[in-house]
């Protein structure tokens, strides 16, 4: 008889079986069981409130980053000009970019993502949305040869490592500046980088001198149990803002240009 499963992991799969059955409704029920039977498959969700569906994978923390970012608006908050140039730097499969591409109709978009797998879901998410550019790379304060690797958390547990000078492998892809993204794409500003790229917001941020005026909106996700100083090298480099504030689990910068004067957060 296998044995009972702890506290955690019942916590941990009622809050999937409510999330599927919110989603989805009664057809919700036979993925979670799909999924205690070990199924990988894929899932298409479509909402009304969204344009085209959402290819959601089982077994994985898709289910629940699409409740973070879709269901509970995750990246809501006012702002008083128009958004019209967008970097999502960890964009996973692409959620947060499409919600982005709701909430900013004439905003282009690029979406940045590692992680071989998430980028192909990225890519299938997005193919619909003209306005985003998904690009297999990872953000940091230069460009360089990156390796990824995994923190066995599932697909949100990616972190990066520096390997100039080294063979590349499978595991090794193209890390880009903030510079470098201005120049590729001629952008002479930024107005909202997103930032959830488990540790490496440091390396950004701690380098952002030459590009920080140049951007109006930061929402950053700082991962200081990965890489210390992550939150001091935030607050360091927005120096300059006047509005900063935290917005669930993210901190957010805000040119006054953008910060509205009754805000919801």
């Amino acid at each position: 008889m296998p044995p009972k499963p702890s506290k955690k992991i019942r916590k941990r799969r009622r809050l999937r079986l409510k999330t599927y059955l919110r989603a989805y409704g009664p057809k919700g029920l036979l993925l979670f069981i799909r999924e205690l039977g070990g199924d990988r498959a894929q899932a298409t969700l479509r909402r009304r409130e969204l344009r085209h569906p959402l290819h959601l994978r089982l077994n994985t923390p898709d289910i629940l980053v699409y409740r973070e970012i879709i269901e509970r608006h995750e990246y809501r908050f006012d702002v008083s000009s128009e958004v019209r140039s967008i970097i999502d730097a960890g964009a996973n499969i692409g959620l947060a970019s499409i919600y982005f591409a709701h909430r900013f109709p004439h905003a282009t978009i690029l979406a940045l993502e590692p992680e071989a797998e998430n980028f192909a879901q990225l890519q299938k998410n997005t193919a619909a949305y003209p306005q985003i550019t998904p690009l297999k790379a990872a953000l940091w304060h230069r460009k360089a040869a990156i390796e990824i690797y995994s923190r066995h958390t599932g697909s949100l547990g990616f972190s990066i490592h520096n390997t100039d000078g080294c063979e590349r492998s499978a595991e090794t892809v193209d890390a880009l500046g903030v510079p470098d993204l201005m120049d590729r794409f001629h952008l002479t500003g930024i107005d909202l980088l997103k930032i959830d790229i488990e540790g490496a917001e440091k390396s950004v941020f701690d380098h952002s001198q030459e590009w920080i005026d140049h951007v109006g909106i930061i929402v950053a996700e700082m991962h200081d149990r990965i890489t210390m100083g992550c939150s001091r090298a935030f607050y360091t480099a927005i120096s300059g803002f006047p509005v900063d504030f935290q917005l669930n689990q993210n901190l957010v910068a805000m040119r006054s240009r953008f910060a509205a004067t009754d805000p919801v957060y």
